[in-house]
């Protein structure tokens, strides 16, 4: 792998480039390699790997900047003032080919750009001197103006800033993480950075739409870079030469003073007669490792923001919700008095104690560090599921107020940490119209979320010894509070007030892991900086939506001790691979109470991260593949073995064969079975069905699910066996038959799968899993067929709590009515069934929304 040269710790970095090459293959100095060259006049030429990358001038195009006047103040909101008038034209430019220097000049002063030409590296010093009576708040530059390959992409070495948003690997900014930027442009990386890691300052790749060339293909203005193109397309052929690649543009940004975090605004200010400096790098490097290249600037990061949370037990944590079917208590009164003489009833104390004895068992089963209740006060508060104060279990629930001490000693006892979730807010009492008292959240304004987070966690430590915290909402909302703030607070279109919500800071995080260092903070939203000093919180189920995955690489580059805390939820089959991924380097692992199949799934990832971290046999592949059958059968083969024989049958773009899979199901080894489930997927297969099928009706094996996905893969073959399973006798057996027929993705499926639902001869087993499935594959595109066929089975008393609880998640202006019309006929029976009326309550609600 070839060296690359390690740029020195400076401050911010900018440039402004022009680019435009043609595309081509793409590994360091002359013919391979980055190399810029200038011309008297200020024109600069980039190439990569011989190919021209770029031609224009060294000055660039002229930047966007703002001005106010030097007298306003940023509010809550930034600058709530117009922007100051201010002539931005240019006026003059030069350049300087002895310092390679390039300077605009404006009416309100220079931006001057030095270059430093290195092998395989590209830095470029931005002074900007603002010369005008006014402060420039504002500063934006495109940079880079970059054709490259086709396909090419930023890579995904970051991650979403903020749980549940879109993961935006073209965006870094100083004050949320590292500024570094790689584009994958074939076999290369390149790199654009900065070692920027105090003041604000953003990088961003963008993408223009149906961008062309500026000159046609393989043809230059420069008669100099026209020769050694034509040179280079000698040597790699006209075809790779000549092809027209996509065109990515680099812009930076400085300052704004807009709000970013809580508190943390991109400000960057530059008063009358004063200058800033910026330095931006670009460097090439391999697409296999694209964070090599600008190791120094994570190295600086690091150095300017420590890693404080030092947490060494990466075992699993698991989570507990049994504050579902506490009691709840209402407020006494406005003051939030405690209720007194409320006895603790028997079958609660067993219950509480009983699931207390559960957790413990799968704990130990886990091999778990620890465990979180989220609701130890109980989840009763109309606005929001969790509460999030531990000292309210006094007044919300004296019930759990007298067990909890108990229960978490119980826990403490038998060797395991113990955590609860809570939230940066206050729980008050309030008052109805009616005069009744209710529970709700609120963020007093002279409160910092600090000190009432700190206030908690002092609370359950002292009391319970609790060293895991959750942190569900951490996010501040603040409305106007007295007439003053209303004078000035912005408001929305519609006229209402805009809520100040932002999340909490890095530094808010940074000061509580200073006051209780020997606990672990687990933030529901975070941004990368917050890894210095909590496990953040992901959910892998969210992966469409927030990339949820391992701790991202340049994270890991920068702390290498960084961790977070992602949860698997059931089945752990279905994110399996990732799952191992966090397990092989350092990550927690949470997990839901109980631990699936006596935690099978879990030892068996656990097993191949460790694989994963040894070297495989060699010498497996030159053996036959009936001996490497028998190797990967044989409970007697090492476990590494055994698996890397069994991978070696089911990897290659070949389908495995049928008998050879049929032997790995039949294995007793948990991973052996997952990667012959995993194998299966074409109609060649078919003849696995049977075996599947007992598989995906296994009710405690966690390989259900990754049989039943592998059913749904075998395609339109197999649909007349699954229907006729799913009309089977066997319940556990025609279920699964019911399921696979209703995810299947082909389009004969449905009609298969509406079959079921409406046999009276199907168990009613087969047909409720029906009914819920095809409302939750299907309930899009087919619902007015499927709610034709769902309606008259509310009447069906072995099939109604299904068929309602499916209705409830279609959209049809039939189903309102009929589940009205069920409630109330329900109702009016001497005995209703209490769970046909909790499902049509839920399903009306759902129609509601």
């Amino acid at each position: 792998m070839r060296s690359f040269t390690v740029l020195p710790a400076r401050v911010v970095c900018l440039f402004a480039l022009s680019l435009l090459a043609v595309g081509g293959a793409l590994p360091a100095l002359a013919a391979e390699g980055l190399e810029a060259t200038f011309t008297p006049e200020g024109q600069m030429t980039l190439r990569l790997d011989g190919a021209v990358v770029m031609e224009g001038p060294a000055a660039g195009s002229a930047p966007q900047v703002r001005f106010r006047d030097p007298a306003a103040e940023v509010g809550l909101f930034g600058y709530s003032g117009e922007a100051a008038a201010m002539e931005t034209q240019l006026t003059a430019a030069s350049f300087d080919p002895a310092t390679r220097t390039a300077l605009q000049r404006f009416a309100w002063g220079t931006v001057a750009r030095t270059y430093d030409v290195k092998p395989d590296r590209l830095d470029c010093t931005l002074t900007v001197h603002n010369a005008s009576d006014k402060t420039l708040y504002f500063f934006a530059a495109q940079v880079l103006d970059l054709r490259v390959p086709a396909g090419s992409a930023p890579a995904r070495v970051s991650e979403a800033t903020f749980f549940g948003q879109t993961i935006r690997a073209k965006v870094a900014e100083s004050l949320s993480g590292p500024l570094v930027l790689p584009l994958l442009a074939g076999d290369r990386a390149l790199v654009a950075c900065s070692p920027e890691a105090v003041r604000h300052l953003q990088l961003r790749w963008n993408a223009p739409p149906a961008a062309k060339p500026k000159t046609p293909a393989g043809k230059h203005g420069d008669p100099a870079a026209q020769k050694l193109a034509d040179q280079q397309a000698q040597r790699l052929g006209p075809v790779e030469q000549q092809e027209p690649g996509e065109q990515w543009t680099l812009t930076v940004q400085a300052g704004g003073d807009h709000l970013v975090w809580h508190d943390r605004y991109a400000s960057r200010p530059i008063a009358p007669g004063a200058s800033d400096t910026y330095v931006v790098s670009l460097r090439a490097g391999s697409a296999d490792a694209p964070l090599a290249p600008a190791a120094d600037v994570c190295a600086a990061y690091a150095q300017a923001h420590p890693m404080l949370l030092q947490w060494n037990d990466r075992r699993p944590i698991l989570r507990t919700f049994i504050g579902d079917w506490f009691p709840h208590h209402p407020p006494v009164d406005l003051a939030g008095s405690k209720p007194q003489g409320v006895p603790v009833p028997d079958d609660f104390r067993k219950k509480v104690l009983a699931s207390t004895d559960q957790l413990i068992e799968n704990l130990k089963l886990a091999d778990a560090q620890g465990m979180v209740i989220w609701n130890v006060e109980g989840s009763m508060v109309p606005s929001i599921k969790y509460v999030g104060d531990p000292q309210s279990i006094e007044t919300m629930c004296p019930e759990m107020d007298a067990l909890a001490d108990e229960y978490f000693a119980r826990i403490r006892a038998a060797g395991f940490h113990t955590g609860i979730c809570i939230r940066p807010t206050t729980l008050i009492p309030a008052q109805r119209p009616d005069g009744s008292l209710f529970w709700r959240h609120s963020y007093p304004r002279d409160d910092n979320p600090v000190d009432a987070l700190s206030r908690k966690i002092q609370y359950a430590k002292d009391r319970w010894g609790c060293t895991l915290f959750y942190i569900d909402t951490n996010h501040n909302f603040r409305m106007p509070q007295t007439d003053e703030e209303r004078a000035w607070w912005p408001k929305a279109p519609d006229g209402k007030f805009k809520p100040y919500r932002e999340l909490m800071s890095a530094e808010q995080w940074q000061e509580l892991a200073r006051r209780h260092p020997d606990i672990l903070l687990i933030p529901e939203h975070s941004y990368l900086l917050c890894y210095t000093a909590t496990g953040p919180y992901d959910q892998m189920n969210m992966g469409n939506i927030a990339g949820a995955g391992p701790t991202p690489e340049l994270v890991r580059a920068t702390w290498p001790t960084a961790f977070k805390c992602l949860t698997g939820d059931n089945p752990l089959t279905k994110y399996f691979p990732r799952t191992v991924a966090a397990l092989a380097q350092g990550d927690v692992v949470m997990l839901n109470s109980p631990v699936e199949d006596a935690g099978r799934s879990l030892a068996a990832a656990r097993q191949l991260a460790q694989w994963h971290r040894q070297p495989r046999p060699k010498d497996l592949a030159d053996l036959p593949a009936e001996t490497r059958l028998a190797l990967a059968t044989d409970a007697n083969t090492e476990g590494a073995r055994r698996y890397h024989a069994a991978a070696s049958l089911t990897a290659g773009d070949a389908p495995a064969a049928p008998d050879t899979l049929a032997a790995l199901l039949g294995s007793e080894d948990w991973l052996v079975r997952k990667l012959a489930l995993d194998a299966v997927h074409t109609p060649q297969h078919a003849a696995l069905v049977p075996q599947l099928l007992a598989m995906a009706a296994e009710h405690r094996s966690s390989l259900r699910f990754a049989a039943g996905e592998a059913l749904t893969r075998l395609g339109p073959a197999v649909l007349p066996a699954l229907s006729e399973a799913a009309r089977g006798t066997d319940r556990g057996l025609s279920a699964a038959a019911a399921r696979a027929l209703c995810d299947m993705p082909t389009p004969d499926a449905f009609p298969a799968a509406l079959a079921v639902l409406q046999d009276p001869q199907a168990t009613s087993t087969a047909r409720g899993t029906a009914a819920q499935q095809l409302a939750r594959t299907a309930g899009g595109e087919r619902a007015e067929e499927l709610t034709t066929a769902l309606l008259p089975l509310l009447d069906d008393r072995t099939l109604r709590v299904n068929v309602a609880a499916a209705l409830g998640s279609l959209k049809d202006p039939r189903i309102a009515p009929a589940l009205e019309a069920a409630l109330r006929a329900e109702q009016a029976q001497e005995k209703p069934e209490a769970r046909f009326l909790e499902s049509l309550q839920r399903a009306l609600g759902q129609q509601k929304r």
